[in-house]
């Protein structure tokens, strides 16, 4: 039988073949009496897993959400500075527009960006629904500033639904590390697979035919890993 290399294997792969192992030896081998302990411990850790890698999934959101706070403050930025920058225009009407927005954004605070997560949110909101005034709407047709300000809400929008995605996957409950059930499931797996292989050869029957299955199942997965790892190896030599 192929040998099952758990460090070669990702661990979505792992979740793939333990569950199709788990599946193969249920179809052929439930009423063997080692097998029917070690499934359910099998069962068990593929639940551990599968919620493992969605807290993985999680952490990847803290990096997303730095990179969409960091557009937002870019927005706010540059929308703050546009306006700013009108303030010394010549045209006295232009320059009086951007005085009433100037003075909304200094109001609410000129440094929001600044800002910790929550409170950047709160404050754009409140910022939002100042600007979204008719009288300060005016003011930036005025200046031409409309489309700085619709893109610094576009960037905010991006921001809280992202922060809102990282929230729901957040409430679920906390799970072993990927890596530790990795080991939990290597501990079930590869004593069975040689219980399995050696009864194979001594009784033949079903755990022939549960073998040959197990061992298409791992040959399949490995051979995606091992190709994966040559390609790493030939990356490396290159370098």
């Amino acid at each position: 039988m192929n040998n099952l290399s758990f460090y070669l294997l990702s661990a979505e792969e792992i979740l793939i073949v333990s569950t199709k192992i788990k599946e193969i030896i249920t179809e052929n081998l439930s009423s063997d009496l080692f097998c029917s302990k070690v499934l359910p411990l099998i069962t068990s850790a593929n639940a551990n897993l599968s919620e493992a890698i969605g807290r993985d999934t999680i952490q990847s959101y803290t990096h997303e959400l730095s990179v969409a706070d960091d557009e937002q403050d870019d927005a706010f930025i540059g929308f703050r500075d546009y306006v700013k920058a009108f303030t010394n225009n010549p045209d006295s009407e232009k320059q009086a527009a951007a005085n009433t927005l100037i003075d909304v954004i200094k109001k609410i605070g000129w440094s929001i960006w600044s800002e910790g997560y929550v409170n950047e949110s709160a404050l754009m909101k409140v910022l939002f629904a100042e600007l979204d005034k008719e009288e300060n709407m005016t003011a930036m047709t005025a200046i031409g500033a409309t489309d700085w300000y619709e893109h610094l809400k576009t960037k905010h929008a991006a921001f809280e639904a992202l922060g809102q995605q990282k929230i729901t996957a957040e409430a679920g409950k906390d799970t072993p590390l990927t890596s530790s059930t990795k080991k939990e499931l290597a501990k079930y797996i590869n004593p069975l697979l040689s219980y399995i292989e050696l009864l194979a050869d001594m009784e033949g029957g079903a755990y022939t035919l549960a073998a040959n299955e197990l061992d298409e199942a791992i040959a399949e997965v490995m051979t995606i890993a091992r190709s994966r790892q040559t390609r790493k190896n030939n990356a490396v030599s290159e370098e």
